[in-house]
């Protein structure tokens, strides 16, 4: 007979669940607490993962990713005792399952633009974290899934000194452009000494409770935000050709090839059309992607009449060919 009443029952996670204040911080939390030899980094990558890397005196070296986003894995170096894996835009690499060699070695798989984290491949040893304020408009917050323990002693119980700059930012852009208030100055300096207070940062602090709350309310809205997304995507799909690979149901960017990003970046700046580039090569790291890749948010902020604009001013500069 089944049982009714009582205290709601659930069957346990099979995976350690941390969170912390920043992608970042996950990312220095996993690499002290593993002692890692060797890590196979992809070529393609935001140079703030090399950076940590450095200062974390974790040893890497670099494998191929081609233009498709997919990984090249006969790069892959066999003396490596871990791999980093980018689920670009939500990406998924599902052909990795019959892949040898990814095994038997820690997989550390970047989710930064997924409010999902799901061991999908079944790794034997999985570590995957996000970054909220990669795909929501939220100021903080990473989770991370594991079936490897990590050091969560590690993690303060205080929230991170650069969130209060981040606030302040948010609140006076929205003031600027709903009420006509402050100065487009204004909101970037605060912009700035958060994402300075970021870099300088290297203790690992936890989510402020303002965060966990932008995070439920994220959730809460989380089908119809996906929903608008898609709208988004299939409007510019429409007209532009994304770079081609298996993207999940929940779309971050936009991503397409162009002859000249950078100078159709600064074109797009003087319509108010202000998109960013994954990444900048700091590293100076061969690979195509870098040169050629441009992307457009596709949040609920944005409407098809958006996408529309954004649409018509591309094509104004036809010198520019997309290919």
């Amino acid at each position: 007979m089944k049982i009714i009443g009582g205290e709601a029952e659930f069957k346990e996670n099979q995976y350690n669940t941390y969170f912390t204040d920043s992608g970042r911080s996950s990312l220095r939390l996993i690499l002290r607490s593993l002692n890692l030899k060797l890590v196979a980094l992809p070529d393609y990558l935001c140079s703030i993962i090399t950076d940590i890397f450095i200062q974390e005196k974790t040893e890497f070296i670099y494998y191929r990713i081609n233009p498709d986003f997919s990984i090249n894995t006969s790069t892959i170096p066999n003396e490596c005792d871990a791999i980093y894996i980018i689920d670009y835009f939500g990406i998924t690499h599902d052909y990795l399952k019959k892949q040898a060699v990814v095994k038997n070695k820690i997989v550390i798989e970047d989710n930064v633009f997924s409010p999902y984290i799901k061991n999908t491949i079944q790794f034997k040893n999985w570590i995957s974290y996000n970054s909220y304020r990669k795909f929501s408009l939220c100021a903080e917050g990473s989770l991370i899934q594991s079936n490897i323990e990590l050091k969560s002693e590690l993690v303060q119980l205080s929230s991170a000194p650069f969130i209060d700059y981040k606030y302040k930012a948010k609140s006076i852009k929205y003031e600027y452009i709903n009420h006509n208030l402050h100065s487009e100055k204004d909101y970037l300096y605060q912009f700035e000494k958060g994402e300075k207070a970021l870099d300088e940062q290297r203790d690992l602090f936890s989510i402020s409770s303002q965060g966990f709350n932008q995070i439920i309310k994220f959730h809460e809205s989380l089908s119809i935000e996906t929903k608008l997304r898609n709208q988004n995507y299939q409007v510019l799909k429409r007209s532009i050709s994304p770079i081609s690979f298996k993207i999940s149901n929940f779309k971050s960017f936009f991503v397409f090839s162009c002859i000249k990003p950078k100078k159709l970046r600064i074109e797009l700046m003087s319509h108010n059309i202000f998109l960013p580039i994954h990444w900048p090569n700091t590293y100076d790291i061969d690979n195509i992607l870098y040169q050629n890749t441009l992307s457009i948010p596709l949040d609920s902020r944005y409407s098809d009449k958006d996408m529309e604009r954004i649409i018509n001013t591309i094509n104004k500069y036809q010198y520019l060919k997309l290919t």
